[in-house]
């Protein structure tokens, strides 16, 4: 095999597969009493000023947008959730606390590093082969040093096992689920991910068909562990969020046909 083939089969596997879950013991704990809560205002003024959807319903950043101002605030938001000691609160805003910093870090790290055409080029992980930025430790909380894919991968995904986390976390991306203009809350927490699952399953970035055949988002096929372990359970998934017309054509379904991704910058 050619040296030049086998990197480029390399990095292409590396960008095709998803890490599992593994756990990391010291974020499990939090105080079931706590009435504590994380202060998003700041997130939430920053996406309502910089994000707007597009007319395929898309949301986008204005990233070239954003003066020295905007990254201020950016960044004075991300070392106040940073200073936080998240052990003392209770689970709804911890699940909420660990979203909001992954998408206000990954917009941070588009900020740092713009222009860029995908985040695919942020080349800052450890590694020969590694593409994009989620294994760098970007971020300390309580003295930890953590990464992108320590916040998915490490805590959310196996402490909540929620399979919905995966429309909250936003990659920069155009086939991402929608980085939303408003910071998650942990009083409306279920009902906003509900909200961002059923706004992706029923857009052509997350189901579609084509002659009669159903195409997916890659992150069904990444994460089919999540959405019930095979393509059944994925399309049951589907059936859940579907409004009626899609519903409908997912119950005469067996199979997926095929999955799709656009790794280009979510940005205006």
């Amino acid at each position: 095999m050619r040296p030049v083939f086998f990197l480029a089969l390399l990095l292409a596997c590396t960008c095709n597969a998803a890490p599992s879950k593994d756990l990391w013991d010291f974020w499990q704990t939090h105080d079931v009493n706590s009435t504590q809560t994380v202060q998003n205002i700041a997130w939430t003024q920053f996406l309502r000023q910089y994000v707007h959807e597009n007319k395929q319903g898309v949301n986008l950043v204005a990233y070239s947008k954003v003066g020295q101002t905007g990254k201020a605030k950016l960044a004075k938001y991300l070392t106040y959730l940073q200073g936080i000691n998240i052990h003392l609160y209770n689970t709804e805003q911890q699940e909420a606390y660990w979203i909001n910093l992954y998408n206000a870090e990954t917009v941070e790290l588009i900020l740092q590093h713009f222009p860029v055409k995908s985040i695919l080029d942020i080349n800052i992980s450890p590694g020969w082969f590694a593409r994009g930025p989620w294994d760098a430790k970007v971020l300390t909380i309580e003295g930890q040093k953590i990464s992108l894919n320590d916040i998915e991968h490490r805590i959310l995904r196996p402490i909540w096992h929620d399979n919905r986390i995966h429309y909250a976390l936003n990659c920069a991306s155009y086939s991402c689920p929608n980085l939303q203009r408003q910071a998650y809350a942990a009083k409306k927490l279920n009902a906003m991910l509900d909200k961002a699952a059923e706004a992706y399953v029923n857009s052509y970035r997350g189901a579609h068909f084509e002659n009669g055949s159903l195409m997916l988002s890659k992150i069904y096929d990444w994460y089919q562990v999540d959405f019930g372990g095979n393509e059944k359970g994925v399309i049951q998934h589907l059936a859940l969020y579907a409004k009626p017309a899609l519903k409908l054509k997912l119950a005469k379904i067996v199979s997926v046909s095929g999955y799709n991704y656009n790794w280009n910058l979510n940005g205006e």
